[in-house]
């Protein structure tokens, strides 16, 4: 019962965003709240040296929380293929938002 094919094509001000990205897409999401002036819980990687950091801690609204790693974190449901990095990975769950 969708009724957009592509998320980046509606406004997010009328919803609390949940995003779980895949990586290469975490700079449009927060491009996407701060824009549309939304707001919404990203789980994101913690890579302080990634280019959209800055922008993660500009636009949060409250203290990320540390996810525990957990061999199961990262998987495939239908799989249960482990993600690549899910030993060196630490997730965040961050509530952020456009609105200053």
């Amino acid at each position: 019962e969708a009724f957009a094919i592509d998320a980046f094509t509606v406004n997010w001000k009328q919803w609390l965003i949940y995003a779980f990205p895949p990586f290469s897409l975490v700079q449009r999401c927060l491009r996407k709240l701060d824009g549309d002036v939304a707001e919404g819980v990203l789980i994101v990687p913690l890579w302080t040296t990634a280019v959209w950091f800055p922008q993660l801690l500009r636009l949060l609204i409250q203290l990320p929380v540390l996810l525990p790693r957990g061999k199961r974190l990262l998987t495939l449901p239908h799989v249960e293929k482990l993600h690549p990095l899910h030993s060196r990975l630490q997730l965040l769950a961050c509530v952020c938002s456009g609105n200053p």
